[in-house]
Order: structure tokens, then C-alpha cells, then sequence
């Protein structure tokens, strides 16, 4: 027999050998699947963001087939991914209100003064790291896109003519990630059908903010006086707006004598 069959024999017959050992290990050592997981999984949107409190889909998507989540609890989800979530779980919907984020802040390039030419780093916390920002209000968003990087649905960009980042409600899902990217803290969940809404996060005595930023809040309380639905209260010279009572016929934005209050449509 020439020596070339042979050698082609012996490879063949050591390949079988191998690929049969291989069929009873996966045989062997095979880790059943729960099959109700595996479809309540397909049905998430598959982002891993965080936003339910969990390390992942795939520990969201089990923690539901145990009954110890409900479907409400991804922010991330459509409305249709939470309506199958429903249905695989053989539960009844329940009415959860949208949320989305939003910056407060619309302290731009011409609103806002700098102290001095920012050079670094094209990143928020390194920026604010250098004397506490470029920007003179320590509250104020830098711009530089922390943000961004952080949602995975790309509903934030920067505009880079205003110097600040702003947020699109149609694509944010609230899955929250982009709280934890700022810095500054001045990204809040405010409810998706709300149009008024504050823009400044500059908790600091009225003149000061004045001298900062011309649209900055400077805690008058005008706009409390002024809501006819009771819905405002001023906390830390800062006006809070109490949604579930806010009847949005702009009274209070009328009222703001900087546009610290305003309506969200105007900038997204």
C-alpha cells in the first residue's frame, strides 16, 4: 500500500475518533436551555444598558422567566417589545409613563461665559478635572460629547456652533446610561409628553448665576408665584417642577425673566 494512502487512512480514521469524542462531550456536558429565557431574550432589545438594575439581557430576560422582574422594568423597551415581553409572560399590560432624558442646561457659547480656551481632552470629566471646566458656571454643560459616547440608541449630539449636547425624546429610550456619563449631573428623566421644562442646574445665589450665564436661573420664584396648578416649588433656588399636577399652559415659562424655563420643542 503506498505510503500517501496510508497516511490518509490513519488522518481519516484519527478525525472520526476525534469528532465522535466531541459528539458525546457536547452529549455529555450539554447545558439544557430554557427555551421561554431564550425567547423573552430575543424579545429585549438586546442593548445591555443597565437601565433595569441588571448585569445584561440575558440576566434581565431570566430574571422575568423567574417572575422576580416585569417587562415595565427595561426603560429601553419600545412599546412593542414590551407588549411581546407581556405575551410570552402570559401577563396583563400595565400602563408605565415614558420617560425620557433631558439636559438642563442651555448655557451655550453666547449665553455662557468661559474662563479660559479649553484645548484638552475632547471629554467631559477630563475638562471639568482642569481648574473645575473652562466654563465660568460650575454647573453648566461643557459640550464635549461624555454623553454621546454613552448612549447606545444615538440620541445625543453635540452642537458644536451652541457648545452643548442635546438630547432627541423620539430616539431616547431612558435607559439612563447617559446619567452616569455626566459629570456634572445635569441630565434628569423627565416624562416623554412634558414640553416644559427647566434648562439650568446652577444652584448657586442669583447674582452669581447672572454674572455666569445670561439664561441661568436665578431663583426669583416668579414662576412658582405664577403656576396656577400649584406645580412649581423652589428648592435650593431652583424651581421644581411637579409633573403629574403641571397642566403645560406655560404661565411660568411667560413669567421667567431669563428662559431658564422653557419649552423643550424649542431645542430638540
Amino acid at each position: 500500500m503506498p505510503s500517501w494512502l496510508l497516511s490518509a487512512i490513519v488522518l481519516a480514521a484519527f478525525g472520526a475518533v476525534l469528532g465522535l469524542l466531541l459528539f458525546l462531550a457536547e452529549k455529555r456536558f450539554r447545558v439544557p436551555v430554557d427555551q421561554r429565557i431564550e425567547a423573552l431574550r430575543a424579545a429585549l432589545p438586546g442593548v445591555n444598558c443597565g437601565g433595569c438594575g441588571r448585569a445584561g439581557c440575558d440576566v434581565f430576560a431570566a430574571a422575568l422567566s423567574g417572575g422576580q422582574a416585569k417587562p415595565g422594568e427595561c426603560p429601553a423597551c419600545s412599546g412593542d417589545q414590551r407588549a411581546k415581553l407581556y405575551s410570552l409572560l402570559g401577563m396583563t399590560p400595565e400602563y408605565s409613563e415614558r420617560m425620557s432624558a433631558h439636559i438642563n442646561c442651555c448655557g451655550g457659547h453666547a449665553e455662557a461665559k468661559s474662563h479660559f480656551a479649553y484645548q484638552g481632552l475632547q471629554d467631559c470629566a477630563a475638562a471639568g478635572a482642569l481648574q473645575g471646566g473652562f466654563k465660568a458656571c460650575r454647573h453648566g454643560c461643557l459640550g464635549l460629547g461624555s454623553c454621546v459616547a454613552s448612549c447606545p440608541f444615538g440620541a445625543i449630539s453635540v452642537d458644536n456652533d451652541r457648545g452643548l449636547a442635546e438630547i432627541s425624546r423620539e430616539k431616547c429610550r431612558a435607559c439612563r446610561a447617559c446619567l452616569a456619563a455626566c459629570p456634572r449631573g445635569i441630565i434628569h428623566m423627565i416624562p416623554y409628553a412634558q414640553n416644559v421644562h427647566l434648562a439650568c442646574n446652577a444652584a448657586d445665589r442669583g447674582r452669581t448665576v447672572r454674572e455666569n450665564c445670561i439664561v441661568g436661573c436665578i431663583g426669583c420664584g416668579l414662576c412658582a408665584k405664577a403656576c396656577p396648578q400649584n406645580a412649581l416649588a423652589m428648592v435650593d433656588s431652583l424651581p421644581v417642577i411637579d409633573y403629574k399636577n403641571c397642566s403645560q399652559c406655560g404661565v411660568c415659562v411667560e413669567k421667567c425673566p431669563t428662559a431658564s424655563l422653557t419649552f423643550r420643542q424649542k431645542y430638540v
